[in-house]
């Protein structure tokens, strides 16, 4: 009988990977997310005009933070749907590229607002670093970016490998 390998679940599952009517460990994501949120706005509430979000996976969280908070909930970006995921792009050019690609500034929900831009989360910050630029050409008062955070160590039981190289299975490149 072969061993059993430990079970370790991406960390990026719960807060970008799946989609908001998947049901992981007995949880929906969406309320997952929408928690998230709310225990962020906890942990770093941000004076501000409004909550945006940066499309489409933090988009719960998001509306989760704005409930906790009592700021409303307004979108700020547009997301290109026919432009992939940017973070796996090989160079760093090519990451920014794509952001700019990717996502358009909505300049009526913006212009002299203070806002809340909320992520899934941030790894290098090349898409945060970038939004929040973009807001503020648009017409931003003040951007201010944060992102569900979680714990990253393998006593929650999920993979941090592609954060941190250390995978819970040896891995042949």
């Amino acid at each position: 009988m072969k061993p059993q390998s430990p079970q370790a679940m991406c960390i990026f599952e719960f807060v970008y990977f799946a989609r908001n009517d998947s049901i992981m460990q007995g949880q929906q994501i969406q309320t997952v997310r929408e928690e998230c949120g709310k225990i962020l706005a906890q942990e770093k509430h941000v004076e501000a005009d409004i909550v945006s979000n940066v499309p489409d996976s933090s988009t719960s969280a998001a509306i989760g933070y704005a409930a906790q908070s009592g700021i409303p909930f307004e979108p700020c970006l547009h997301r290109n749907s026919y432009v992939g995921r940017s973070f796996i792009q090989p160079s760093n050019a090519m990451r920014q590229s794509a952001i700019h690609k990717k996502f358009g500034v909505l300049r009526k929900n913006v212009e002299g607002r203070r806002i809340v831009l909320i992520d899934d989360s941030i790894v290098r910050g090349n898409t945060m670093r970038i939004l929040v630029q973009m807001l503020q050409n648009a017409g931003a008062k003040e951007a201010v970016q944060t992102g569900i955070e979680r714990r990253t160590n393998f006593d929650i039981g999920h993979c941090t490998g592609c954060l941190t190289g250390k995978y819970p299975v040896a891995i042949d490149f």
